[in-house]
C-alpha cells in the first residue's frame, strides 16, 4: 500500500510540475495546452492547487489564469451540493434519533 501511495504521490508532482511549467508560459499556449490547464483545475484536488499558488514564479500567472478562465474552471455545482448532501444526512439523522429513542 505504502508502493502505491508513493507512484500516487509521484504521479501528483509529475502533474503538477506539468501544470506549473504550462502556467509560467500562459498565456501563450496552445489550444490543448489551454484545456489541459481548464481540465487540472476542474478536477485537481484543492490542495493541489493550493500548491501552485506556493511557487512564486506561478502564483502570479495562475491567478491571472484563474480570472481570466474562471467560468471554465468553476466546479459548478460540487460545493453547494456536498453541503446540501451533508445537511439532509443530519436531518435523517436526527429524525431517526428523535423516533427510536425512549422519552
Amino acid at each position: 500500500m505504502t508502493e502505491t501511495m508513493a507512484v500516487v504521490a509521484l504521479s501528483n508532482d509529475a502533474r503538477r510540475e506539468r501544470i506549473s511549467s504550462l502556467l509560467v508560459r500562459y498565456p501563450e499556449l496552445q489550444g490543448s495546452e489551454l484545456e489541459e490547464l481548464i481540465d487540472f483545475y476542474k478536477t485537481a484536488p484543492p490542495i493541489e492547487t493550493a500548491l501552485l499558488t506556493c511557487e512564486e514564479n506561478v502564483a502570479a500567472k495562475a491567478r491571472q489564469f484563474l480570472n481570466e478562465h474562471a467560468k471554465a474552471t468553476s466546479r459548478g455545482l460540487e460545493a453547494p451540493l456536498v453541503v446540501v448532501v451533508f445537511v439532509l444526512l443530519a436531518i435523517v439523522i436526527m429524525f431517526a434519533l428523535a423516533f427510536h429513542l425512549p422519552a
